[in-house]
């Protein structure tokens, strides 16, 4: 764990800060960035291998939310637990259940499918009415469950019985969850009502922001990238263009002599 934690501060910081340095400098994608630091060289590989590894990357990541997303259906349904009483036939069943739930052929393939089409859906919505707005369900109900555990874990054997009896003070007074969330979704107001009885301090506060890098500028170099025969063409048929990011919904309009001055630019460097 921690060569871990090393390694991570070592190699993936200063690689990290090092991609956030050359997106926004560059304003572009990881192979656009080398090649207009380096251009005619063949450093743009590095960058095709940044994109290529974020894809195998998702893969992985993918499969794994599938088994989260099965194993989450079979505990609510009680799949895992629907056994006899006896403590080995338990086990037994368990570790059959987790046997099936990873290495099965279309369990996993099935759940794996619905994880990619729900994200799917989502990104198609956009940054504003899709990322943004599932996560401010996600992100509350991840600290309810956080706090769910927290809970359970004050409550296990070899706790105290002067801790169980606080928790199930200020669980008793705190009330539905619901509740809790339509009163005031704040989560430190929240942890500080289910846990009254307790002496909390908070550590750290990290703000979270959903913003797109999309600008008038990028879109520009999207169209000029077409070449000056496809502006023609555009410029011919259309008189003028109107770029809408997928993410964030900015409509930006490129008028005809907007779109003139970049054949004439294209021209220029031919």
């Amino acid at each position: 764990m921690l060569l871990y934690v090393a390694c991570v501060f070592v190699l993936g910081v200063p690689v990290m800060l090092g991609e956030f340095v050359l997106g926004r400098g560059g304003k572009s994608d990881a192979v656009g960035d080398f090649r207009r630091l380096s251009p005619g060289s063949k450093w743009w590989i590095v960058g095709a291998g940044g994109i290529l590894a974020s894809y195998l990357i998702t893969i992985f990541y993918m499969v794994v939310a599938g088994w989260t997303l099965e194993y989450i259906w079979q505990s609510v349904t009680g799949a895992l637990y629907d056994v006899a009483p006896d403590a080995g036939a338990e086990s037994r069943h368990y570790a059959g259940a987790m046997k099936e739930l990873l290495y099965g052929t279309w369990r996993p393939l099935l759940a794996t499918a619905l994880v990619v089409g729900l994200n799917i859906l989502i990104l198609m919505k956009g940054v504003q009415k899709g990322i943004e707005r599932l996560s401010n369900v996600l992100m509350p109900l991840l600290f309810v469950i956080l706090l769910g555990l927290c809970i359970v874990a004050l409550m296990l054997p070899g706790a105290g019985e002067d801790v169980i009896a606080k928790v199930e003070g200020s669980l008793m007074a705190a009330g539905p969850v619901t509740g809790l969330l339509r009163n005031d979704p704040d989560p430190e107001a929240m942890l500080r009502h289910a846990l009254s009885d307790f002496d909390l301090e908070i550590l750290e506060r990290s703000p979270i922001e959903y913003r797109c890098y999309c600008s008038r500028d990028r879109m520009e170099r999207a169209l000029i990238s077409l070449g000056p025969e496809e502006l023609q063409a555009m410029i011919d048929e259309q008189g003028s263009a109107d770029l809408t990011c997928r993410f964030c919904d900015n409509v930006q309009h490129f008028s005809r002599a907007d779109l003139e001055a970049m054949v004439r630019g294209l021209q220029k460097k031919m």
